[in-house]
């Protein structure tokens, strides 16, 4: 049953995509015609991942630390938002950032792709670093505050230490999430500027369909390299 998930889930798609694929002379001609949008891509999913990675690891500590009514009523919070859909934070965001001002100069940049990384993903990653955060004990910041260690000490000599391969985990999540972005994207996205998969999408009606895939199996090629290198990483702390 899993393997039959798999199969039509993953392997078959990519199989198709790489057969059209082989009907392109030149993958390096099509990759450089996309250059600026992968560039874009790869750069904004990096910035996104580690500014949704800092602001979820301070919202998650919060969590983490919270009575338990609290901590509950966050959990559904950040539920809820992570389930909005895309072009509805799309939406939001062009409501609230399409006007003159300072609003509209940020409006007019790459900013706002970032601004949707955070709306969208920040939940999660709070989610994700809350359980990694509630495995540190708590007598341990405790024990620092009575030695008189202040809470910038302790969280980076204490708790970053013990959550960081959870941190790490949640950026790759996230940087992968980032990079296939398309519903909110593709609605906020400045004059002249995209990203990958708003290239691809913006390709599938005017070009051919083996270009289409060459940009399409190169998203999956970067997708897939940081979790295989997590997974990698985690197998071999594992043994050792």
């Amino acid at each position: 049953m899993i393997t039959g998930v798999v199969l039509a889930a993953l392997v078959l798609p990519i199989t198709i995509l790489a057969v059209e694929a082989r009907q392109v002379s030149s993958w390096r001609t099509v990759v450089a015609g996309s250059g600026d949008a992968i560039g874009y891509s790869v750069t904004l999913a990096t910035v996104g991942a580690t500014l949704v990675c800092g602001l979820g690891l301070c919202l998650g500590y919060a969590r983490a630390r919270a009575e338990r009514g609290v901590a509950v009523a966050a959990d559904v919070v950040c539920i809820v938002l992570f389930a909005v859909p895309a072009t509805i934070v799309g939406v939001a965001l062009i409501g609230l950032w399409n006007r003159q001002g300072v609003a509209g100069a940020i409006y007019a940049t790459h900013g706002m792709f970032l601004l949707v990384y955070l709306a969208r993903f920040t939940p999660l990653a709070a989610l994700a670093l809350a359980t990694s955060v509630r495995r540190v004990p708590s007598s341990q910041e405790e024990a620092a505050s009575v030695s008189g260690a202040g809470w910038f000490r302790t969280m980076t000599e204490i708790v970053l230490p013990q959550v960081k391969l959870g941190c790490l985990a949640v950026w790759v999540v996230v940087f992968t999430l980032a990079f296939g972005e398309l519903g909110a994207s593709v609605l906020v996205t400045p004059p002249g500027e995209s990203t990958l998969p708003i290239r691809i999408y913006t390709l599938i009606a005017n070009a051919p369909r083996a270009q289409v895939a060459v940009l399409a199996l190169l998203q999956i090629a970067v997708i897939f390299t940081p979790l295989a290198l997590l997974g990698c990483g985690l197998a071999m702390r594992r043994r050792s």
